[in-house]
């Protein structure tokens, strides 16, 4: 880990497995944690370690303390601006986000909206993230979501072109024909754009499709 929103006290739950947690920048040191620093000279180096590391410490796994889920869920993820934008060009090439903006301007989509943000361990796992984006896609609102708000929509299916069976029917339809256009099925009713700290991603986004 290295800049992620991480509780300090992930240490002490590591210690209860076989799990051993390495930080890699100076100032993210956690008491107990192992220290790899990572700069971009020796990147290949610290990767490697690591992995070395965790490929050794594989045989030292209790049988008893895991448990893996045995659910898989398509996602696509990792969208970036330039992405995205990409498969808008192939409905409109001369002006790719004219289609998006006249799906807005004509109330097929009523907006963009961007979910951030962690899952509180006050609440159940994931609830209100799924929640919301649900009510918003159903209402024909289109989602860009990064972080682990991004994972709990890939858990529940809203991630990929299955998660369409939830949207409004004027979304579902916007997004059923970029995702043709493209090869696809469709493009699903959330899309991912990296982790917490490519924020930036979504407003150059926001921002452009603002300023039509």
């Amino acid at each position: 880990m290295d800049i992620q929103c991480i509780m300090p006290g992930l240490q002490q739950v590591a210690q209860c497995y076989h799990t051993e947690l390495i930080t890699t920048i100076p100032y993210s040191k956690i008491s107990g944690a192992t220290h790899i620093e990572f700069s971009t000279e020796k990147a290949d180096e610290a990767a490697r370690e690591i992995v070395m590391r965790a490929i050794s410490n594989f045989t030292k796994r209790d049988p008893n303390k895991i448990s893996i889920p045995e659910e898989i869920t398509e996602a696509y993820a990792g969208f970036s601006v330039e992405q995205i934008v990409e498969a808008l060009s192939a409905v409109n090439k001369s002006d790719p986000l004219k289609p998006l903006v006249d799906s807005i301007a004509s109330g097929s989509i009523l907006g963009a909206v961007a979910i951030v943000g962690c899952t509180n361990p006050r609440r159940k796992q994931d609830k209100y993230n799924v929640e919301l984006v649900m009510e918003l896609i159903k209402n024909n609102v289109l989602v860009v979501a990064t972080g682990c708000s991004a994972h709990s929509l890939g858990k529940f299916g809203l991630l990929s072109p299955d998660g369409l069976k939830y949207c409004g029917e004027g979304l579902r339809g916007v997004l059923t024909a970029v995702g043709q256009a493209n090869g696809l099925p469709a493009l699903p009713p959330a899309l991912h754009m990296g982790s917490c700290v490519d924020n930036s991603r979504i407003a150059d986004l926001l921002s452009a499709l603002a300023a039509i």
